[in-house]
């Protein structure tokens, strides 16, 4: 059985689910802590926005999903500067060896 993708909008939304769907999935929440839970089959799961704290932990994946929030950041050098500092020096730290990084944003 191929496994779904499902998408949310939010972590808030995701964990719900995967506990009212846990015997569809084949696998449940060992805890549901807003931002950091982790599943029964060893999936750990962090949500972080730009400029979060990301020390002490490893990513075998890592999905950037609009990390400039609007024109007025866009526009920002402060800003764009502030965030290319933090996805050089401590996200992209984080991503394992033979991790895999995806990067969403609109135009």
């Amino acid at each position: 059985m191929k496994p779904a993708t499902v998408h949310f909008r939010t972590d808030a939304a995701a964990t719900p689910y995967i506990r009212d769907n846990a015997d569809i999935l084949e696998y449940s929440l060992r805890n549901d802590a807003k931002s950091n839970w982790e599943s029964s089959n060893d999936c750990p799961y962090r949500a972080i926005g730009v400029g979060g704290e990301v020390t002490g932990f490893r990513a075998d994946i890592v999905i950037i999903d609009d990390p400039i929030r609007g024109r007025m950041e866009a526009d920002s050098t402060i800003s764009r500067t502030h965030t290319w500092d933090w996805y050089c020096a401590d996200l992209l730290t984080r991503l394992k060896p033979e991790g895999a990084m995806a990067s969403l944003a609109a135009s």
